[in-house]
C-alpha cells in the first residue's frame, strides 16, 4: 500500500489482504484503521462518512442489472433546488420543493403493505404552535380541479369546525356494503341508528321539525307516554 503524509495528517491506499483483499483509502498510516472507502472483490463499495455530489445538476444513478428488470433510477437535483426520484430519468416518482419541503408522489401511495399486526396512520398537521387548516381534498373529475371531495378541520382552535364537503350535482352517498346499521353519536352517546329499514334514537326525549309550515314532534319512546304529533 502507499501512505501519504503531511505535517498536519497521514492516509494511506492500497489492498488489505487481512480483510478479504478489499480496496481501502484509510485516514491513518495503516489500512484497516479509519476506512474511509473499502471496495470488495465483488465489487460493493463502503463509504465511511459523508458523499458530497457537487455539480449544477448533480446526478446519482442506480442501476439494477437483473436479467429482465432493466430499470434504473436516479436521484438528482435540478437548478430550482428541487429533489427528483426519477425511474429511467423520465418519471418523476417523487419530488421535493427545497422551500416548502412539500412532496409530490406521481404514483400510489401505500402505507403499511403486507402489515399484520403493526400500528399504521397518516398524521396532517402533528407538533403544531398555532391554529391552521388541515384537509384532505380528492379530485376525480376536470371540471372541479381543486377538489371534488373535501375532509377539513377549520383552524377556529381546539372548537374548531370540521367538514365533509361534496360538490357537483351526484349523489352523495352514506353507505354500507354489508348489514352493518350506521350509527350517529354526540359526546360519546348513541343517539341514531339506521338499521336495515328501521331508525331508532336509543336517547331522545324529543325530536322537533318545521318542514315548510308542518310541524312535527316525537316524545320519549321510551316511556309510557310516548306520543307523535303531527299538524
Amino acid at each position: 500500500f502507499i501512505v501519504f503524509q503531511t505535517d498536519g495528517n497521514t492516509m494511506s491506499m492500497g489492498i488489505d489482504r487481512g480483510d478479504s483483499n478489499k480496496f481501502k483509502i484509510s485516514d491513518n498510516a495503516t489500512l484497516g484503521s479509519n476506512d474511509r472507502l473499502s471496495i470488495d472483490t465483488s465489487g460493493n463499495s463502503t463509504f465511511n462518512g459523508n458523499v458530497t455530489l457537487t455539480s449544477a445538476l448533480p446526478l446519482l444513478y442506480l442501476t439494477n442489472t437483473t436479467s429482465g428488470t432493466g430499470k434504473n433510477w436516479r436521484l438528482s437535483s435540478a437548478t430550482n433546488g428541487k429533489f427528483f426520484i426519477s425511474q429511467e430519468g423520465v418519471v418523476d416518482a417523487l419530488t421535493i420543493d427545497h422551500t416548502s419541503g412539500n412532496a409530490t408522489f406521481a404514483g400510489d401511495v401505500v402505507i403499511g403493505k403486507n402489515d399484520s399486526t403493526a400500528t399504521r396512520q397518516l398524521t396532517i398537521g402533528e407538533g403544531r404552535t398555532g391554529n391552521g387548516f388541515s384537509f384532505i381534498d380528492l379530485v376525480g373529475d376536470a371540471t372541479y380541479t381543486d377538489y371534488g371531495l373535501r375532509m377539513l378541520r377549520g383552524n377556529g382552535g381546539a372548537n374548531a369546525l370540521s367538514i365533509l364537503e361534496h360538490r357537483g350535482t351526484g349523489n352523495f352517498e352514506i353507505k354500507t356494503a354489508e348489514a352493518a346499521p350506521i350509527v350517529f353519536e354526540t359526546t360519546g352517546i348513541e343517539r341514531m341508528r339506521i338499521a336495515d329499514d328501521l331508525i331508532t334514537f336509543p336517547t331522545v326525549t324529543e325530536l322537533r321539525g318545521d318542514i315548510s309550515g308542518n310541524k312535527f314532534a316525537i316524545g320519549n319512546m321510551g316511556s309510557s307516554t310516548s306520543q307523535m304529533m303531527v299538524s
